[in-house]
C-alpha cells in the first residue's frame, strides 16, 4: 500500500525576476524579441498609485502589475518550467499557489528530495516560499500507518494538517 501526500506552498510568489521572465518567454514560448521587450517595458519604470496618490517614478526590476490582465498569464509563463522530474510526483499551480502531490512508497515517510528539488527551482527562479502559510497533509492507505513526518523548509517544520481546501477549487 502507498501513501499520498500533499504539500501546499501558499503564496510563493514574491516579485519575480524580469530576467527569468524574459528567458522563459524566449526559450519556452518562442516570443519575438520585440514582444518580450514590450512586456519588460510594461513591467519596469512604471508609476503606481498608493492610497490614491501618484508615486514618484522609480525603476523596478521585479514583479508584475497588480490588477493587470496580463499578470496571471505572465506568472504562468514564468513558472512554466516548474515540473517534477521524479516518478509519482506532480506539481499543480493555481494563481500564486503551488501544490506538490507525491506518492510515497512503503519505505518513504516524507517528501524529502521532492521538496528539495522544488526549493532549488524556487531559488534559481528568484521565488520565495511563505513558510508560515505552507501546509503538509498525508493521506495514508497503508494497514500499518507510520506517524507522518513533517517536511522542513529553511529549517522550519511545516504544519501537518488533517484537511485542506485548495484555493480555486470549490465543489
Amino acid at each position: 500500500m502507498q501513501d499520498y501526500c500533499l504539500l501546499t506552498f501558499h503564496q510563493p510568489l514574491i516579485p519575480f525576476s524580469l530576467i527569468c521572465l524574459s528567458r522563459n518567454l524566449r526559450k519556452s514560448f518562442f516570443l519575438d524579441n520585440s514582444i518580450v521587450g514590450w512586456i519588460l517595458d510594461l513591467l519596469s519604470c512604471r508609476t503606481q498609485r498608493v492610497n490614491g496618490e501618484l508615486s514618484d517614478l522609480s525603476v523596478t526590476s521585479t514583479g508584475s502589475l497588480q490588477g493587470c490582465v496580463l499578470s496571471p498569464l505572465l506568472y504562468i509563463m514564468y513558472t512554466n518550467d516548474c515540473r517534477s522530474a521524479r516518478k509519482n510526483c506532480h506539481i499543480l499551480k493555481f494563481a500564486d499557489d503551488a501544490v506538490i502531490l507525491s506518492l510515497l512508497n512503503r519505505d518513504e515517510s516524507s517528501h524529502g528530495a521532492v521538496v528539495d528539488d522544488f526549493m532549488n527551482w524556487c531559488q534559481d527562479s528568484f521565488l520565495f516560499i511563505n513558510v508560515s502559510k505552507t501546509k503538509d497533509m498525508s493521506i495514508d492507505f497503508r494497514h500499518s500507518q507510520p506517524s507522518p513526518v513533517s517536511s522542513v523548509i529553511n529549517g522550519q517544520d511545516i504544519e501537518l494538517v488533517q484537511s485542506y481546501r485548495y484555493p480555486g477549487y470549490h465543489p
